[in-house]
């Protein structure tokens, strides 16, 4: 499992909204061209550093540097979007594990 990175702090502060500790590595391999140009390492060199913050994650989903996506935030804004990626995350990963179920399903049939 790929590890989501997050304060034991935002994540009491967050707590509200459910935010998986640890995503497919098949789910994140997707995005590993992006990963390793925004943080010059592939998956496995992410994972041994302890993952990524859900920010990351979905500025490398979408291929669009951080400060892009996100901007420079005050603190009081970072929680928002962090709940904004998190939503973001959880949709991309809905849209894959419904893929992945067509594709059994598929070979099933075969």
């Amino acid at each position: 499992m790929f590890p989501i990175l997050m304060s034991k702090d935002e994540r009491e502060r967050l707590s509200f909204i459910d935010i998986p500790d640890s995503l497919p590595i098949k789910f994140i391999k997707q995005f590993e061209d992006a990963i390793i140009k925004q943080h010059h390492k592939n998956v496995e060199g992410v994972i041994k550093k302890g993952g990524l913050h859900p920010r990351e994650i979905c500025s490398c989903i979408y291929d669009v540097p951080l400060q892009t996506y996100f901007g420079r935030v005050q603190e009081q804004l970072s929680d928002e979007q962090t709940i904004f990626a998190v939503n973001l995350i959880i949709l991309k990963l809905k849209d894959f594990e419904k893929n992945e179920k067509k594709q059994i399903q598929t070979k099933k049939n075969i």
